[in-house]
């Protein structure tokens, strides 16, 4: 072994051997008691369910208003199909693109974020969603204006790169950027030195300097030891940062740390989406915001502030009617939950097959908007969800009725 891997290795022995010796067997009775206690003090606003297998099960509490999506989806197709007016936000990554689709194995994953790719079945709802003149279709994200890649031949997608910096509107062929966040990138460099000195002593790590933003990713790294120097990395990060407007963030799910400006974020990006919707789709046609649907959709940490800002405004616009749903079972901000990413494109192909049903019926038939409605209505009543691989617009799956409609 090399003399600096000696030394990692001397130095994570000496930290265990340090937490062993301050943790004994008294202190971990203690705890385990006073977990106990919490337990028995809980007042049932929360319910404890059991997640994972063997030594790795652990139980998390969530409180008793967080469902499950698909055991209220008859309400959700719903209130999407009687809205005038729509507003569907997604994050990207393990969203609407399977986080595991840049890598297929641990050996040849990339030590970058990489940016995958979107599905062409996933593509193919979305532009059917999109291309309703009553729907914004959004896509908030950590990744760069080469996003807009993954979304070629989807026109009519709204896209935030960078989680706000970069701005591509529905329509538009060119990024416009948000000043405050480029203008002042001088903890930058501060930012750069420190995380190369680590990418240096921590094998299978590597930094990406975006425009905006630096992220430095151990996806690749021995488990234990990565997650050891993610630890010390954030703690430094912080101190050499606070002087400058920046936030950082770690994400144990994707496995990357992450500094940018503070004002870059999906709490305040969500909001700029609204005050969009609500100039251009609800002004301009007199459309109440009762009359209106939201749906935000996220699976890691940064999407809860989507979620804040979805609960916030939905809650006094339409409280019957707006959805955040989070992708895998755990303590959110969204009051739904999927299990899984191919939910995520199960969720996609209903919708997108409620709008395609709709425009076939109102322009072969001539129906009325209320009509449309009470046919689709009486579709629901007759179908239920079921287990099936998500397939194309038009085939048998979650809701066999409303999907075999002519």
């Amino acid at each position: 072994l090399s003399p600096v891997c000696l030394g990692s290795l001397r130095r994570a022995a000496s930290i265990n051997a340090e937490y062993m010796g301050g943790y004994d067997f008294v202190k971990w009775a203690n705890g385990f008691l006073g977990d106990l206690k919490k337990h028995a003090n809980l007042v049932g606003g929360e319910v404890c369910v059991t997640l994972g297998w063997g030594s790795n099960v652990r139980l998390i509490y969530l409180p008793k208003d967080y469902m499950s999506l698909k055991e209220h989806e008859s309400r959700f197709v719903s209130a999407y199909r009687r809205a005038k007016k729509r507003l569907l936000v997604f994050d990207y990554g393990g969203t609407l693109m399977d986080q595991e689709s840049s890598f297929s194995s641990f050996c040849t994953r990339s030590r970058r974020v990489a940016l995958g790719f979107v599905s062409k079945e996933v593509k193919t709802y979305l532009n059917e969603l999109s291309q309703d003149p009553s729907s914004m279709v959004c896509v908030i994200s950590g990744h760069e204006r080469k996003l807009s890649e993954a979304f070629d031949g989807v026109p009519n997608m709204c896209l935030f790169a960078e989680k706000g910096a970069h701005i591509r509107w529905p329509g538009a062929s060119n990024w416009t950027t948000n000043v405050n966040a480029a203008h002042n990138l001088e903890w930058k460099e501060a930012a750069l030195k420190l995380l190369k000195t680590y990418r240096r002593k921590t094998d299978g790590s590597d930094v990406v300097n975006k425009e905006t933003a630096v992220v430095w990713v151990y996806n690749n790294t021995d488990p234990e030891f990565g997650e050891m120097q993610a630890i010390e990395v954030e703690r430094y990060l912080n101190r050499v940062m606070k002087d400058y407007h920046v936030t950082v963030r770690r994400y144990d799910h994707t496995r990357i740390i992450e500094v940018l400006p503070r004002n870059c974020n999906k709490y305040e990006s969500t909001i700029k989406i609204i005050k969009r919707f609500k100039e251009q789709m609800l002004i301009p046609n007199n459309v109440k915001p009762s009359e209106v649907f939201m749906l935000g959709c996220g699976n890691d940490r940064s999407d809860e502030r989507m979620f804040e800002a979805l609960e916030q405004v939905g809650k006094t616009w339409c409280p019957a009617s707006h959805f955040t749903c989070s992708v895998g079972m755990k303590p959110s901000n969204a009051k739904y939950y999927v299990t899984d990413q191919s939910m995520v494109v199960e969720m996609l192909r209903i919708l997108s097959t409620c709008r395609s049903r709709t425009r076939k019926l109102e322009v072969g038939t001539g129906l009325e908007w209320s009509n449309t409605n009470s046919v689709v209505d009486s579709a629901l009543r007759m179908g239920g969800f079921k287990n099936t691989k998500p397939g194309k617009v038009g085939q048998s799956g979650s809701f066999t009725n409303l999907s075999s409609m002519g």
